[in-house]
């Protein structure tokens, strides 16, 4: 499959979606984009540009990754997590918290980042990457801030940015890319990826799920091929539809990426 055909699969794919569905994809032979600059509650992959100005943060010495954080009972929140269930108080380094934010989605471990590297601080980094549609207004499972207008905002495009600011410099430096890509590729929550079976396409992802709200964003490697994709789905009546749709996609992926 070329990138042509890829492309119109991919718009009849998208075309035939239930819900709403904005898409950002991008490889070295063109992009192709639906309703890429919506603004959607960005849900958990809001944790890509706190994962990003941790790093950040990391390289100039604001912080040091491998210090230990005291975790106690009055960390934890609801949703996505582990530390919920381990026995508290606890220590644990702060590159592991960064792990549980992405590889399972710690609701818990990212509010206790979002308070270690500032609020003000990760807003700071999203205006410095251009990301338009990105917002950090409040922390993980806090519904009522929610309620009083404060959400949470991503796009598909600001998300390709940060997944591009993962590979190229403009950022990071070498070393904290490496780190950052290190822990996406042990993601244990995929959508886009999940029907991806080829063992020569490797997989950096961060997805984002609430009522009605399904995404996914990832990184696509072969050999020295990249695709970035990022797929950004509400009015979702039935989970099934995402799903199905999401593993519709990932094959098309795969039979364009079996091709390079």
């Amino acid at each position: 499959m070329n990138w042509d055909q890829f492309n119109r699969d991919v718009q009849r794919l998208t075309s035939a979606a239930h819900g709403r569905v904005s898409l950002f994809i991008e490889s070295d032979k063109g992009v192709i984009e639906k309703e890429s600059h919506t603004v959607y509650p960005a849900a958990s992959t809001i944790k890509v540009p706190i994962l990003l100005e941790a790093l950040q943060q990391a390289e100039s010495g604001g912080i040091d990754l491998k210090q230990s954080i005291s975790i106690s009972p009055s960390h934890i929140t609801g949703g996505a997590g582990i530390l919920q269930s381990l026995s508290l108080p606890a220590e644990m380094k702060l590159v592991d918290l960064l792990s549980l934010m992405i590889v399972v989605s710690d609701n818990s471990a990212t509010n206790i980042l979002i308070d270690l590297l500032g609020q003000n601080q990760i807003e700071q980094c999203i205006k410095s990457m251009n990301l338009q549609e990105t917002k950090l207004q409040r922390k993980m499972m806090d519904f009522e801030a929610g309620r009083r207008g404060f959400e949470n905002t991503t796009s598909a495009y600001d998300l390709g940015i940060c997944l591009k600011f993962l590979t190229e410099d403009g950022l990071l430096n070498e070393e904290s890319r490496a780190l950052g890509l290190e822990i996406m590729g042990r993601q244990q929550l995929r959508k886009l990826a999940y029907s991806v079976s080829s063992s020569e396409i490797t997989v950096y992802g961060k997805t984002g799920e609430l009522p009605g709200v399904s995404h996914d964003c990832a990184i696509l490697k072969k050999d020295h091929h990249l695709l970035y994709g990022v797929v950004l789905m509400d009015g979702i009546t039935q989970a099934e539809e995402a799903l199905i749709y999401f593993s519709r996609l990932g094959r098309l992926i795969e039979q364009y990426m079996s091709n390079l």
